[in-house]
């Protein structure tokens, strides 16, 4: 069966990374975000009520009220009765709208397959998997241990080359190690390891944000913020990152507790060809991996200085983070499940 694939969304600066999916004929990616209403107050209500802080204590139900006014970007893509469309809905999304928009979909396109992709761990959304089962034919994740426990698909995720502007590149130092990123629960590790390269007089470039207010890591991170790092109030844009990862050695990957998978850190080392110092264990099966390129620790005892100084160039030659490969892999489960 031919399939008419259409990615959605929710606005993200990391989405700069999907964008080559338009450039295949049968594949749209969407950026969807939400549309405001015209009165202040209603504005406010609507923003309370689909607040993903809150939505993540509880789910607030009655989200139906609001219409289908978000899902209008839909117009542009009109039923095809001959070819089956195949709608990707990025986990994050769904867990802002929920079955608004499956029933949206199946209502206004009568051959269609609905997928959910999970980019961050089941534990990190406030999803409810009774629905999740009930509203997609095929649900992926990019955590293999995910998979195992939810009976998901794995999914790898995709990964594409940007080049920041010139003046970007121009305007950051050079660093033996970069960390820029959400601490979520790794903050006493990031900062371990931070104080592991500084004892041994590396340029760090690390910028944290999402940091929590915990009174026993104040102190630490105090003395670190005097020492060079960076703590920002949200994430910096994505070009603006990967300048950064040009500019340094190698990459800091630490995966999240109670995570086997690799990040977009591990796909940034590959296509950039940098160094890479990760904790994640498990890097040591993929086809990419080489211990000349990545070294892996489990304590910062055991990392080795001078992999992360030594300016010799490294090169993986690997491309299968492609789009390409997705696309295959999905169409192969598809295949699998026997939709029609």
């Amino acid at each position: 069966m031919t399939y008419q694939y259409v990615y959605i969304a929710l606005k993200n600066e990391f989405n700069v990374i999907f964008e080559p999916l338009n450039l295949y004929p049968n594949v749209k990616f969407i950026e969807a975000s939400d549309k405001k209403q015209k009165s202040p107050l209603l504005e406010l209500l609507r923003k309370i009520h689909f607040s993903h802080k809150l939505n993540k204590i509880i789910s607030l139900p009655f989200k139906s009220i609001w219409g289908n006014r978000f899902f209008q970007f839909l117009e542009n893509i009109p039923p095809d009765s001959e070819n089956c469309c195949c709608f990707i809905i990025n986990a994050r999304y769904y867990e802002h709208f929920g079955s608004l928009i499956t029933d949206f979909i199946y209502k206004r396109y009568q051959n269609c397959v609905c997928c959910c992709f999970f980019t961050d761990l089941v534990s990190n959304h406030n999803i409810d998997l009774n629905k999740i089962y009930k509203d997609f034919q095929l649900i992926m994740s990019y955590e293999k241990t995910d998979c195992e426990k939810y009976n998901f698909k794995y999914l790898a995720v995709p990964y594409s080359k940007i080049i920041p502007p010139a003046q970007s590149l121009d305007m950051i130092k050079p660093s033996d190690i970069v960390y820029i990123g959400n601490v979520k629960n790794r903050l006493p590790r990031i900062l371990s390891v931070l104080k592991k390269c500084k004892d041994f007089g590396l340029v760090c470039d690390f910028m944290l944000y999402g940091i929590p207010l915990d009174d026993r890591l104040a102190e630490a991170l105090e003395l670190y913020i005097n020492n060079g790092v960076t703590v920002l109030h949200c994430q910096i844009p994505y070009s603006e990152y990967i300048a950064h990862v040009m500019k340094s050695n190698c990459i800091l990957e630490i995966i999240q507790e109670d995570s086997t998978a690799i990040t977009l850190r591990a796909c940034e080392a590959v296509t950039y060809n940098k160094k890479l110092l990760t904790d994640c264990i498990n890097i040591k099966n993929e086809d990419f991996y080489n211990p000349e390129c990545i070294q892996v620790f489990s304590k910062p005892e055991e990392i080795q200085i001078d992999f992360v100084k030594n300016r010799k160039a490294v090169s993986y030659d690997y491309d299968k983070f492609s789009f390409f490969h997705m696309m295959r892999r999905i169409e192969k489960y598809l295949e699998e499940i026997s939709i029609r």
